[in-house]
């Protein structure tokens, strides 16, 4: 019996030159609430892309911790940041601190495997998820999370977070 050979894995998910950018997708409002998926691996990548666009999210994609602490630095960063605790560059745990320590307004859910659910709270995660990630859990702590941002906003400025977090189906 011969063995199965399986194709190179660049040859099938072949590096991008370029960055992966957001898009954007239409709402009742018009505006989409932007999350941010900092995620080494390509195919869970993909995967958090489908449920999060699926669930009506304009997802913005970064494969190292420097990626997505560029992102969240930005004047106007995504509300709701994922973020894979083993990243290179940069790691999940400095990406929580330094959002702490700036003060910004991102709801940061630390995802991995085999962590503590204290340790990841301790360097400033809002919540940790265990993988492999539930698509209706995950789902549940982005609407969580919005909440959650809600409530830290100014009065005036809660409609948008509000009007996300309602739109968002449930699987």
């Amino acid at each position: 019996m011969s063995e199965i050979q399986f194709p190179e894995y660049s040859k099938i998910f072949p590096k991008s030159p370029e960055k992966p950018v957001a898009i954007p997708l239409p709402t009742s409002n018009g505006v989409r609430t932007r999350i941010l998926v900092a995620e080494a691996d390509p195919v869970a990548r993909l995967l958090l892309f489908q449920c999060l666009a699926q669930g009506g999210y304009e997802v913005a994609l970064a494969e190292t911790g420097d990626d997505a602490i560029a992102e969240l630095r930005k004047a106007n960063p995504p509300p709701i940041a994922i973020l894979e605790s083993a990243l290179s560059g940069m790691t999940a745990d400095e990406i929580c601190g330094r959002m702490r320590s700036a003060d910004k307004l991102v709801y940061l859910i630390l995802m991995g495997e085999g962590l503590s659910v204290t340790d990841c709270l301790e360097a400033g995660a809002d919540t940790y998820l265990r993988k492999p990630i539930v698509e209706r859990e995950l789902l549940g702590h982005i609407k969580l999370g919005l909440r959650a941002i809600e409530q830290r906003r100014a009065p005036e400025e809660r409609t948008e977070i509000r009007e996300s977090a309602r739109g968002a189906e449930w699987s």
